[in-house]
């Protein structure tokens, strides 16, 4: 290979990698505060937080799980999600809500949810 068609595969490849990146951060789904989900208008917001004590309600007329999600800064965000049955919702040590703002909820149809482990150790009874 001459040394043009070096530079033109060389200026492709990095043509390419610029195209793929910009592509996978436009798509790129961030992990947002509470107040951040309150000002966005975005699709594939990911609010992680605790879900509130006593907050969980199936409503399963409308195939959806209501509940509270409190974030790191203590903001506390309605959830309403209408994705698979999750069975652990009520033990979880925390929960990914993946969704879009609508009429002041979180309209979820995603949940990644992390439970207590067998593994962890449990504290000690005083």
């Amino acid at each position: 290979m001459d040394k043009k068609g070096a530079v033109i595969s060389c200026v492709s490849g990095v043509a390419a990698l610029g195209i793929l990146t910009g592509c996978f951060l436009l798509n790129a789904s961030p992990y947002v505060t509470v107040t951040e989900a309150r000002k966005s208008d975005s699709d594939g917001l990911h609010v992680a937080g605790q879900v509130e004590p006593n907050s969980i309600v199936s409503d399963f007329s409308h195939h959806e799980v209501r509940f509270k999600l409190r974030d790191a800064e203590g903001q506390v965000l309605p959830i309403v999600y209408t994705g698979a049955p999750v069975s652990s919702l009520g033990t979880a040590t925390k929960v990914v809500a993946i969704g879009a703002m609508k009429n002041g909820s979180l309209q979820s149809d995603q949940l990644l949810v992390k439970c207590p482990s067998k593994y962890e150790s449990k504290p000690a009874v005083q």
